[in-house]
């Protein structure tokens, strides 16, 4: 059962002095969860992109899919790869990456364990 969420650590490079890293998962053939990371200024080697919290329970066998892009339009802002403001932005470049490695830390919790620690609950909730 993975409870919680995913850790993508990605190792790659950019040219890009700003870059989006979008990391989606899924389990037999449906998106379990996608998050963006924005990084901005020099390029980094490592890339750590956490996932909002995801509930699914793996069977034995499963296999989860990992996809790695440099952008998630219309779901999030643009990119132009500049380093300037996207909203205002005139230039749009392309960018090249290179991915690799790659790892996924997992929450997983034993079947049968379905109790929520005390510190998982927020204490207050504002609307």
């Amino acid at each position: 059962m993975l409870a919680g969420p995913l850790v993508v650590t990605v190792t790659g490079d950019t040219d890009a002095p700003d870059a989006d890293w979008v990391v989606r998962v899924g389990l037999r053939g449906h998106d379990l969860v996608t998050a963006v990371h924005r990084r901005r200024g020099p390029a980094s080697r490592e890339v750590v992109v956490t996932t909002p919290p995801v509930g699914a329970a793996v069977d034995e066998g499963d296999r989860l899919r990992i996809e790695i892009a440099g952008h998630h339009w219309p779901a999030h802002a643009r990119n132009p790869h500049t380093g300037r403001d996207p909203a205002h932005a005139t230039e749009l470049r392309a960018d090249r990456r290179t991915v690799h490695a790659l790892r996924l830390d997992l929450p997983h919790v034993r079947p049968g364990r379905d109790e929520v620690a005390a510190a998982a609950i927020p204490e207050e909730v504002t609307l």
